[in-house]
């Protein structure tokens, strides 16, 4: 498939986790069972939060009702969804870097702190998923406000037509491109915590660009493959470069 997305138009998780050298994803197991375990998590409360929505409608729907409590309440669920997943995502990409580390040819910093990576990682799910599921939320509230407008504007249809219209909103694509998506930041954003810690202690490492190079592989990412972070990542801090991104990035000296 060309263009900025990779396919995720089934509810199949992608497990493609290998370079054109063949070089495999290191979290590549772990990716796959927290993608699936996300995209099931977020799937349920999308389809609840799909009827919790209809009901505060009403059946003449009035967005006034749905209020400061419904969206706090909205962002509750989610959140209970998301940031459980995505603090072991990040905690995980720490200790395989840790123990890859160990294994390599390296001298660890005295300062290495395995503790002090953990409660990093820890607070970096908490602050993200905050801004996450807000993100998510808002633009959700956008999509009803738009759907109810034209609901209203247009005579004739039902409440069955409006919780089709809105069914997209609160559907298994996106929950599954949110699943690819943030699986793959969480476990990059871990790997960043331990570069940092090691860098702190005097062993400065960068990271390189790998893609899952087979036929979904999109123009953006094909482009940074093996490219270092200190030769230019096209504006990108790293994977995800996009929604659906499958990419990762290895330590190197």
């Amino acid at each position: 498939m060309s263009g900025p997305f990779e396919d995720a138009n089934t509810t199949t998780i992608m497990k493609a986790r290998r370079t054109r050298s063949g070089e495999v994803d290191p979290y590549a197991e772990l990716r796959d069972e927290s993608e699936a375990e996300l995209f099931d998590r977020v799937r349920r409360a999308f389809r609840a939060g799909l009827s919790r929505t209809m009901a505060a409608l009403g059946d003449e729907p009035d967005m006034a009702r749905l209020d400061y409590a419904y969206q706090q309440a909205e962002r509750g669920a989610l959140t209970a969804a998301i940031l459980p997943v995505l603090e072991r995502n990040a905690l995980g990409a720490t200790v395989v870097q840790t123990e890859g580390a160990k294994a390599a040819p390296l001298v660890l910093p005295v300062t290495w702190d395995e503790a002090v990576i953990a409660s990093a990682a820890t607070a970096w799910a908490a602050r993200y998923v905050g801004e996450l599921v807000r993100e998510i939320t808002d633009h959700t509230m956008g999509l009803i406000r738009r759907a109810v407008a034209n609901w209203i504007d247009t005579p004739g249809l039902t409440i069955g037509d409006l919780r089709r219209t809105l069914e997209p909103a609160f559907g298994e694509m996106r929950a599954q491109r949110i699943a690819v998506t943030e699986t793959t930041r969480a476990f990059a954003e871990g790997q960043k915590l331990v570069q940092a810690d090691l860098a702190r202690g005097g062993l400065g490492l960068v990271r390189e660009w790998r893609t899952s190079m087979d036929e979904r592989v999109c123009l953006i990412c094909g482009a940074l493959e093996d490219r270092r972070e200190t030769d230019g990542w096209d504006g990108y801090d790293g994977p995800p470069s996009h929604p659906g991104c499958r990419c990762w990035t290895v330590l190197a000296l």
